[in-house]
C-alpha cells in the first residue's frame, strides 16, 4: 500500500551506504515506498506480458467420424494470501530479534541490546522507528517476473461402428518464473569464544 508494507533490497546500495528517507534507521540498501525508484504500487509495470489461447478442431473426412484437435495457451498465476505474511511480520511492521544469552537474565533480557527493548512498536510505524540490528528484513524485488504456466495439447477421436469411441491425447505443460525465497545475508558462523554474543559475522 502507500505506506510501504514491502521493503526493497539493494546490495549496490548497501555497500556505498545509501539509506532510505522514509525510515532513516533502516539499515542502508533497504527502501520503501516513497523512495526515489520504487514505484507506488512497488512493482514495476510489466505491459507486454501477453497471454494468447488458440484452439483448432479438423474433420479429415468431412464425414464427422474423425477429429482432430490441437490447442495451446500461456495462464498467468497470482501469488497465494500467504505471501505477504512475511512482510506485515518484518520492520518497520513487526519485529522478530534473538538474544540468546542476555546478560541481564529473564528479568532484564535486552539489559544488553542495542537501543534497548524495541517492543512495543508503534503503527502506523514511525519515520524514525527503531530498526533491530541484525533483524530479519523481508525485501521483494521490483522486477519479479509474473509466474505462468504454458499448457498444449493434441488429441484424435476416430467413431468405430455405432456405438464406438477410440480416443488418444497428448497434454504438455511447462511453468516459468517460479518463485521462492533465499536468505541474502545469513550470518556464517566463526569458531572462537565469543562470551555472551553468538559467534558469527554477517556475509555481505
Amino acid at each position: 500500500d502507500h505506506h510501504g508494507r514491502r521493503s526493497y533490497c539493494s546490495l549496490a546500495s548497501f555497500q556505498a551506504g545509501t539509506k532510505t528517507a522514509t525510515y532513516p534507521n533502516a539499515p542502508p540498501g533497504l527502501f520503501f515506498t516513497g523512495d526515489p525508484g520504487v514505484p507506488y504500487a512497488y512493482n514495476n509495470n510489466r505491459y507486454n506480458d501477453f497471454p494468447p489461447r488458440i484452439g483448432m478442431a479438423w474433420d479429415p473426412k468431412g464425414d464427422g467420424k474423425q477429429s482432430i484437435r490441437t490447442s495451446y495457451g500461456i495462464f498467468y498465476d497470482r501469488p497465494n494470501t500467504f505471501f505477504n505474511a512475511k512482510f506485515a511480520d518484518a520492520p518497520p511492521w513487526g519485529n522478530k530479534i534473538t538474544v540468546p544469552s542476555p546478560p541481564g537474565g529473564l528479568a532484564a533480557p535486552y539489559a544488553g541490546y542495542p537501543g534497548g527493548n524495541p517492543f512495543p512498536g508503534t503503527f502506523p510505524p514511525a519515520k524514525d522507528q527503531t530498526f533491530s540490528p541484525g533483524g530479519v528484513y523481508v525485501n521483494f524485488p521490483l522486477d519479479l517476473r509474473a509466474t505462468y504456466a504454458q499448457q498444449w495439447g493434441l488429441s484424435y477421436q476416430l467413431q468405430v461402428a455405432k456405438d464406438w469411441l477410440v480416443s488418444a491425447n497428448y497434454i504438455g505443460n511447462k511453468s516459468t518464473h517460479l518463485w521462492t525465497q533465499f536468505d541474502q545475508n545469513h550470518g556464517v558462523y566463526i569458531p572462537g569464544n565469543c562470551g555472551a554474543n553468538p559467534c558469527s559475522t554477517l556475509a555481505n
